[in-house]
């Protein structure tokens, strides 16, 4: 057991011993290698300053155009992401859905529109038939007079055509749900 103890100890002295020669080697040839390097480096570098001031400037103008590149592309992505949110919640609020709109992950909440347990309104208009009675009375204004009241608020610009056609789509579902057909109509 001693010999075995004797030999590691000796092993761990040698290798320990050459680490050390080692250490001292480089320490005193490494260091003012080193140091020579480093002043070379900085006379190299007094040398071609213009070189090094132009490549800074170059490298800064490449820094503002990735910059500018990127910030242009975040734009362009918030408007679009803007322009389809805003489009949906008008679609949803003109087909009486209630709509929120969560910025900065919830911290701030925008809400518009109806209570969930709120029933959605249908587009006012009177139930009339399509030829007016002859009563003598004035006729209540039906679903062409709206259509034409629709379009000329499409015409004048006051809406535009996708919301023509959704109040258009709405008006002829809502004029068809409150006229149902006969049972004689159908073949």
């Amino acid at each position: 057991m001693d010999s075995k103890e004797s030999y590691w100890r000796r092993q761990f002295y040698f290798a320990s011993s050459i680490g050390i020669f080692y250490i001292l080697i480089l320490a005193l040839f490494g260091i003012p290698l080193v140091g020579t390097l480093v002043v070379i480096l900085i006379k190299g570098a007094l040398d071609l300053r213009y070189l090094i001031m132009a490549g800074g400037a170059v490298g800064a103008v490449l820094l503002a155009w990735f910059v500018y590149r990127s910030l242009k592309r975040l734009v362009q992505r918030l408007r679009r992401d803007g322009t389809l949110a805003s489009q949906e919640a008008r679609h949803s609020l003109l087909m009486g859905k209630p709509v929120e709109i969560s910025i900065f992950n919830g911290m701030l909440k925008f809400s518009c529109g109806q209570a969930p347990g709120d029933t959605p309104l249908a587009l006012p208009h009177t139930e009339q038939a399509l030829l007016p009675e002859q009563t003598g009375q004035a006729p209540v204004p039906g679903i062409l007079d709206q259509l034409t009241r629709l379009a000329e608020l499409k015409r004048t610009g006051a809406i535009d055509d996708e919301e023509f056609n959704l109040l258009k789509t709405m008006l002829i579902e809502s004029s068809a749900a409150s006229h149902p057909p006969a049972q004689n109509d159908l073949p």
